[in-house]
């Protein structure tokens, strides 16, 4: 079977959404090499380090459009990507990135789509007039003309289901997996040059993601205050955003700005180290779906403490401890309950390492596969 992938974001972006992708195209070319994988990207990627498993596959094979540059954006959501697709028999084409060409449906090539989130329905706000309208066409229409939906998490079929009037059977949930680096064996050279690096406090919680009001980092600092131990850290990694200045402006107000601080740039290869030294991940997240930093940190070995409301109990399990995204009291409980007891955090450790063997790379890619013959039998 010749399956094809809309792959330009898998191969060209280093974000988690790009890393995301990539992960479950090299898990499908590791667990099933008997299939081929046509990656159709615009342009050409370098092999680097990061993409040098799938340049090695046999089963895969990376392609891009004649013609001018120009004229490359429109090819992956039109004709040429669906000529290019019958050029090389593929059977099933999926729109791993959350879009299909146009014309699909009446290609007769089986189509499937990925739906991450449908986070721009809840916070508008948070895009652009155009971003937020071509996005949500695209995904629109792509829920209309796919054979089979994927959606990442339960929460996002929901919203799906809500926001689009999808029949419920055409809903998959496949989990999008987590990258292998975050499981390994961490060497005790590594860790001292991460600490070293970023001068890291003997204990202290981590913060990841997006720095915006969704992020609900306030909610942190406001508990930070009345932790039982006042020598605990909080360490962010992200971007310098207005709404970290803010918080930062709230830490000073409240007396604790010199316990948290943000490390601007982390690369890839220093995250599960800070992860696996982190006495615990905190993410109150208002609205996420799955909640990426969730799983990273209980692959590393470090418990959570997400928010209740959206996809992130679905995320952490019973590895995680959840507060109300409103709630200093229990937010400040959740991270005294980690922190101030070993035997619980240790006990939340190892749940949350059997909570995410469903997110192991073979279990997504074996998942892929039994819908994409499942199309192909019906």
């Amino acid at each position: 079977m010749n399956i094809g992938y809309d792959a330009t974001t898998a191969l060209l972006d280093r974000t988690s959404r790009g890393n995301s992708q990539r992960m479950i195209i090299e898990a499908l070319a590791h667990f099933h090499p008997h299939r081929r994988y046509m990656l159709y990207t615009t342009s050409m990627p370098k092999e680097t380090n990061y993409l040098r498993a799938l340049f090695n596959a046999p089963c895969v094979h990376i392609k891009t459009p004649h013609g001018l540059p120009l004229f490359r954006s429109g090819w992956r959501t039109g004709n040429g990507i669906l000529r290019a697709c019958h050029r090389h028999h593929v059977k099933v084409f999926h729109g791993i990135d959350g879009t299909l060409p146009s014309g699909i449906k009446k290609s007769g090539i089986k189509s499937v789509v990925t739906i991450q989130s449908l986070i721009y329905k809840h916070f508008p706000e948070y895009y652009g007039w155009t971003e937020r309208r071509e996005t949500e066409s695209d995904a629109l229409r792509a829920c209309r003309e796919a054979d089979c939906i994927i959606a990442t998490s339960e929460c996002t079929k929901r919203d799906i289901m809500h926001f689009y009037d999808v029949d419920p059977s055409l809903i998959k949930v496949v989990h999008p997996g987590c990258e292998p680096s975050f499981q390994n064996v961490i060497l005790d050279s590594e860790i001292d040059r991460v600490r070293s690096r970023f001068d890291l406090p003997s204990h202290y919680i981590l913060s990841i993601g997006a720095l915006d009001e969704r992020h609900n980092l306030e909610l942190t600092v406001r508990a930070l205050q009345h932790i039982d131990d006042k020598d605990l850290r909080l360490i962010i990694v992200g971007h310098s955003t207005p709404y970290y200045k803010k918080v930062k402006k709230l830490a000073i107000e409240l007396g604790v700005g010199h316990r948290f601080y943000r490390v601007p740039q982390a690369h890839a290869a220093d995250l599960p180290i800070l992860y696996h030294l982190a006495q615990a991940t905190v993410y109150p997240n208002r609205y996420d779906p799955l909640g990426i930093p969730i799983i990273e940190s209980l692959s590393c070995g470090t418990p959570a403490i997400g928010a209740t409301g959206s996809g992130l109990e679905e995320s952490g399990g019973e590895g995680c401890l959840y507060v109300d995204p409103d709630s200093v009291e229990q937010m400040t409980q959740a991270i005294n309950a980690i922190t101030g007891n070993p035997t619980r955090r240790a006990a939340l450790a190892e749940a949350g390492s059997k909570h995410i063997a469903q997110f192991a790379p073979q279990a997504v890619a074996d998942a892929m596969i039994e819908i994409y013959d499942q199309l192909l039998d019906s």
